[in-house]
């Protein structure tokens, strides 16, 4: 978890010749939620077993943050619950806002992925807020990668 990982492969025929190696091609395996700090509001940490490596991190305290300090990045992936009365998180790299996401939907879904613009690689705090009153916020995990 929270690493990249990238992958290219090339062919060899019986007679011994081989091929280029292909284009590579890159995933990011997600920090689950327990890897970001809770660093201000009420935040609730359930299990579900339909989440990402099994538990969530909510709070329905407005302006609540959790953060992830150190990383090196130039995009970011938030993983999310959405439901009928979620709200919307702001996701900041260093202070800096990212994006806003809207997290309601009219049925509750696991592990939706929210991608905002990408960024020039940095070290970065990468920190998740929500920034709708009278609203939840559910995050699942956190995919911090270089593009």
């Amino acid at each position: 978890p929270g690493r990249t990982y990238c992958f290219s492969a090339r062919a060899r025929d019986e007679a011994g010749n081989v091929s280029g190696f292909t284009h590579e091609k890159c995933t990011t395996v997600p920090l689950d939620d327990r890897s970001l700090a809770r660093t201000s509001g009420t935040w609730t940490r359930s299990t579900n077993r339909l989440a990402y490596n099994g538990t969530v991190t909510s709070t329905r305290t407005y302006g609540a943050t959790m953060t992830l300090r150190g990383a090196w990045v130039s995009q970011v992936g938030v993983l999310v619950t959405t439901c009928s009365t979620c709200g919307t998180v702001a996701v900041y790299s260093n202070g800096h806002l990212l994006g806003t996401f809207s997290t309601y939907s009219r049925t509750r879904r696991n592990r939706v992925l929210l991608i905002p613009r990408g960024f020039k690689y940095h070290e970065a705090t990468i920190t998740l807020k929500l920034v709708q009153r009278s609203r939840k916020l559910i995050i699942d995990g956190l995919a911090a990668t270089r593009t």
